[in-house]
């Protein structure tokens, strides 16, 4: 997140210190950063919560329980939250009067409720107890007719990562295979609501350069050869990484979130 901040990457590699990174006030209400190369995409990072300000004062006085729970929290947005000890499923968001545009914020309150089960979700909607509900796959498959079904796209993309520090990921045929065996179409439509496969760490429709999608740009040959369905040429690296490995065989353990979709897609993929 912080590369191409001006000395960010020496500082994670340990080879700078931290208060060389190109950050500094510029006055009470202005901060001044400076890059290492042009980020056209920068203002977009702002977004993220690694790069929120945070109250001296707070942090200080919570130390290592500050942002645990709602009352070690400092809020500067449309809503401050209230319920929340760190680990219990439910709390509420009430409107934030000292917000900025606090005029333009129209709801009083929001309860939150965090349902492990999308069916459990779904039941809790229906009885009138939730507003609004993320749909389980096989759900949102049979509901896409119902005038309450609304598909949001997001630009999140879920992937596979190998421990390279093991001997059997080592080999980059080893990890074409694997990435050559999925049929990353076929698995977002088997898993339902609004997924599609995708052929890169970027989601599709984020950014245009001309009248060109971003995703479209940065695809080549090999890449799409890599995250494309070729099930022959798969098996023939795999057998090869195999002998080489002088094994019969390939097993490893992955490790997923506890989202529903997440642990889908394994049966899926197997």
């Amino acid at each position: 997140m912080f590369s191409g901040i001006k000395n960010a990457d020496q500082i994670v590699a340990g080879k700078k210190k931290a208060d060389t990174l190109g950050v500094k006030a510029a006055g009470k209400y202005k901060l001044q950063v400076s890059l290492e190369h042009k980020i056209p995409y920068f203002k977009l990072l702002m977004a993220f919560s690694v790069f929120f300000p945070e109250n001296q004062t707070a942090v200080e006085k919570y130390g290592s329980k500050y942002g645990t729970s709602s009352k070690t929290t400092v809020y500067n947005g449309p809503f401050l939250q209230k319920g929340w000890t760190g680990s219990n499923l439910s709390w509420t968001m009430f409107k934030n009067k000292n917000y900025w545009n606090a005029k333009a914020v129209k709801l009083q309150s929001i309860h939150f409720a965090v349902e492990k089960s999308p069916s459990t979700a779904y039941y809790l909607y229906q009885d009138g107890k939730l507003d609004t509900a993320s749909l389980s796959s096989q759900a949102s498959k049979n509901l896409q007719k119902s005038p309450d079904y609304v598909v949001r796209k997001t630009n999140g993309t879920t992937y596979f990562q190998f421990n390279l520090k093991m001997k059997k990921f080592q080999s980059t045929k080893m990890r074409q295979a694997i990435s050559m065996a999925l049929d990353r179409n076929v698995l977002a439509k088997t898993l339902g609501g609004g997924y599609t496969g995708s052929k890169n760490f970027t989601a599709a429709g984020m950014t245009k350069v001309g009248d060109k999608d971003f995703t479209d740009l940065s695809q080549t040959k090999e890449s799409l050869l890599v995250t494309g369905h070729h099930k022959q040429l798969a098996q023939s690296y795999f057998k090869e990484r195999l002998k080489e490995l002088g094994l019969k065989k390939l097993s490893f353990t992955v490790i997923t979130a506890h989202v529903q979709v997440h642990r889908r897609i394994l049966p899926e993929c197997s």
